[in-house]
């Protein structure tokens, strides 16, 4: 298909001579005495259903045109009700006002402003009745003996019209404060004109995008959704008040709103068949969802973060987990129901290789439903970890792209096996293929569950977030028990892609020893430099490879082609040794080392808890490592899975006769004595 090209912005005066090709200038309901004054026009280059769709964006980014704009927040938004202060038009009706405040980038210098952004369709009866709105005015809002800041027009309304006359045309009119000049060469015409090249823009963007746009309401009708997100927004949005995190409360708190809507739903269509809704005599007519069907084992919020949408499902009555390596600020504001309901876990899905450890999971169990929004390393880990533990379905909103050890990368990490058309009905965006990197890892995404059994369903979110792609594991592609036998080798098989092996330095061959000093160079290379020890290669070798250290290897099957295609790649490694320190016997981590372009996988975690189970095979007392003051990542790695200031440290006892600086610290993690 060839590209679309966006058609020349050609604006034109208004003038009263040729307004036979322009529409009429807005006029004032009787009650009002407002003049308006159409200033400047042009073509509209794309339909009228996408004017609002334009618009909101000057409404919510008037940053974009203004450097003197820092940003805007919505106070709030209202479809009656309307304040005094909104003009009524004659032929238009009021549909929606927004009332936001705007933000100066220098309150130094500029005063903030707020203003009613107000939407108006065609007025009309019946089947005439405007459904469609085709009008925004703009009204400042300037206590008396105030003024209006330097970033916006003098004026007292600005408006921006959609003509559907033939052909259509987008005009802009306002009514101007007294004495203000609006000739060519004024500053309020080349702001009209700057924001009318902007509309034109952002219409015909919207257009081309719209020509292509995915579908919304797959999956949940869209009726049903915006009745129940109505409801649930009036519940939770007084959260927005009582924000703790330092994230922008109002796309955090409405975002989740929006998925915990769409979960409701899902759930009530999924389990209905298994749990029959109760008639109206039986069910709580006030908060009808509490009878409403839900999964059999409840749900998981992996990498819950703030633990917001666990909070809400929990609020009404949903009964779950929300897991995460970390607590929030937020956790201790929620109420104890919820706070019980949120837990913090290093969940490792390479430690599931055994069925029996998956069946004494406390929350792996079979009936659960998996929730990933915005789960980054743990994303493609949600159809593995389904398909494992029998979940009753799963719901994967990404926004990162990881691999399962790694980052996604497109030449890297091929899709698993497709048939033909697959990828045009995943509802991607665009023009349905990987052109993007995004596009890429979300078909690789959904042929992964494909792979795993699921039958894949995709649905783009009514959520406030460009990263509203969702796929929705709900019915297994095959009930017949070789099938699904099949479905578990599988996802055995990708946990089992990346081995642990444990190794004396004296067993590690030459290309071994190469790939463990060449990562061992990269990571450290540039702190040993910059320290009291100085970079001394020779030394750190035969320290590294010295006959008493042990290795853990992380290791990945080699690439298909590779040169080297029989042997592992080693991906991460820990050296240590068996040592006594101060009378107790101790596992010595002397390096944990973790290649660049597989961190921030997991594998650091991982190949502590294989050090922490030899610890504990070989009955040792506690784990120590020695770590550069320099090497914040690390520090804050191992102070947050547990490790604290060892004594021996050399700055652990406040001596203030040593004045000496020292730039590493000693750390020590204690072995729980079985």
């Amino acid at each position: 298909m060839a590209q679309l090209t966006r058609p020349q912005f050609s604006p034109s005066p208004y003038t009263a001579e040729a307004s036979n090709s322009q529409a009429q200038p807005l006029t004032s309901a009787p009650n009002e005495h407002s003049i308006w004054t159409p200033l400047i026009w042009c073509p509209a280059d794309f339909p009228a259903e996408l004017f609002e769709n334009a618009v909101s964006q000057l409404i919510h980014h008037p940053e974009y045109n203004s450097t003197l704009i820092l940003r805007s927040d919505t106070v709030s938004e209202t479809t009656s009700n309307f304040a005094p202060a909104v003009p009524a038009l004659s032929g238009l009706r009021i549909v929606r006002s927004i009332y936001r405040r705007l933000l100066p980038r220098r309150p130094g210098r500029d005063a903030g402003l707020e203003q009613h952004c107000t939407l108006y369709a065609v007025e009309g009866e019946g089947d005439a009745a405007g459904d469609t709105s085709s009008t925004l005015v703009l009204t400042p809002i300037v206590p008396e003996g105030g003024s209006l800041p330097y970033y916006h027009p003098t004026v007292s309304h600005l408006a921006f019209r959609y003509m559907e006359q033939d052909p259509p045309i987008l005009q802009i009119e306002v009514v101007p404060l007294p004495r203000t000049p609006m000739d060519m060469n004024s500053r309020l015409y080349r702001t009209a004109l700057a924001l009318l090249e902007t509309l034109h823009r952002y219409g015909w963007g919207a257009m081309t995008n719209y020509k292509k746009r995915v579908l919304h309401d797959c999956i949940v009708p869209r009726e049903p959704y915006q009745d129940l997100y109505l409801v649930m927004r009036e519940r939770h949005k007084h959260m927005v008040d009582t924000w703790q995190e330092n994230t922008d409360p109002l796309k955090h708190v409405f975002e989740d709103i929006g998925i915990a809507t769409f979960l409701m739903l899902l759930w009530k269509d999924m389990y209905a068949s298994a749990q029959p809704e109760p008639s109206d005599k039986e069910g709580d007519t006030a908060e009808p969802w509490r009878s409403w069907p839900r999964p059999p084992a409840g749900f998981l919020d992996l990498g819950c973060g703030n633990g917001l949408l666990t909070h809400i499902l929990t609020t009404e009555g949903y009964t779950g987990v929300g897991i995460d390596l970390r607590a929030r600020t937020s956790w201790s504001h929620y109420p104890s129901s919820t706070q019980s309901q949120l837990r913090v876990e290093a969940l490792d899905p390479t430690s599931l290789e055994d069925p029996a450890v998956i069946s004494a999971h406390p929350w792996l169990r079979p009936g659960i439903f998996l929730i990933g929004n915005h789960a980054d390393e743990l994303t493609p880990w949600v159809p593995v970890l389904a398909t494992l533990c029998s979940a009753s379905g799963y719901l994967s909103i990404p926004c990162c792209a990881w691999a399962f050890d790694t980052r996604y990368q497109r030449s890297r990490d091929d899709a698993y096996p497709l048939p033909e058309g697959f990828a045009g009905t995943l509802n991607l965006g665009g023009d349905g293929s990987n052109a993007s990197a995004y596009s890429s890892y979300r078909i690789w995404l959904a042929s992964l569950s494909l792979h795993l059994g699921w039958r894949v369903e995709c649905e783009m979110l009514r959520i406030p977030s460009t990263r509203n792609w969702a796929v929705v594991g709900r019915i297994r592609a095959s009930a017949e028990a070789t099938e699904s036998a099949l479905y578990q080798k599988r996802a055995n098989q990708i946990v089992h892609d990346l081995s642990f092996d444990v190794i004396l330095a004296s067993e590690l061959g030459e290309e071994l020893r190469r790939e463990i000093w060449a990562t061992f160079e990269d990571n450290m290379k540039e702190l040993y430099a910059h320290s009291s020890l100085g970079w001394k290669p020779d030394e750190k070798q035969a320290e590294l490879f010295h006959e008493m250290s042990r290795f853990i290897l992380a290791r990945k099957p080699p690439e298909p082609g590779s040169p080297h295609e029989s042997v592992p790649s080693t991906v991460a490694y820990s050296m240590f040794r068996f040592e006594r320190e101060e009378e107790q016997d101790v596992v010595y981590c002397y390096e944990l080392q973790v290649r660049r372009d597989f961190r921030r996988a997991g594998l650091g975690k991982q190949l502590m808890r294989h050090l922490v189970s030899i610890a504990k095979g070989w009955k040792m007392q506690k784990i120590m490592l020695t770590v550069f003051k320099s090497n914040y990542t690390a520090r804050d790695f191992y102070k947050a899975i547990g490790f604290e200031l060892d004594q021996m440290s050399p700055e652990y006892h406040d001596d203030e006769e040593d004045t000496e600086e020292y730039d590493y610290e000693i750390l020590s993690k204690l072995i729980p004595s079985r």
